[in-house]
């Protein structure tokens, strides 16, 4: 293999590792703090939002995302690790 060969896999190898990993984003555009649990097959992960503020989640394929308020379920959805999501009003919705 040549020089040029080599340096021109590890600059592909280089840019593979440092490329952000793909997730899910939820924002909470309302005033309201929430919990969000997401599960991916088995597992399962609760994560605190905070009016205002953006979380990311692995998701993978596909997830179920419940969004979980003072009350207890609010809503709850089916994603991927491709969308990015909103709350408004304590409802999931797709971001445009």
């Amino acid at each position: 293999m040549n020089k040029i060969m080599r340096s021109g896999i590890a600059l592909a190898a280089l840019i593979a590792l440092c490329a952000p990993a793909a997730a899910l984003s939820v924002t909470n555009n309302d005033e309201t703090n929430y919990t969000v649990i997401v599960t991916v097959g088995e597992q399962q992960s609760e994560v605190a939002i905070d009016a205002g503020a953006t979380i990311e989640a692995v998701c993978g394929d596909e997830c179920s995302i419940v969004l979980m308020g003072a009350d207890g379920d609010l809503d709850q959805m089916n994603a991927t690790d491709a969308d990015k999501l909103v709350i408004t009003t304590g409802l999931f919705q797709k971001a445009e």
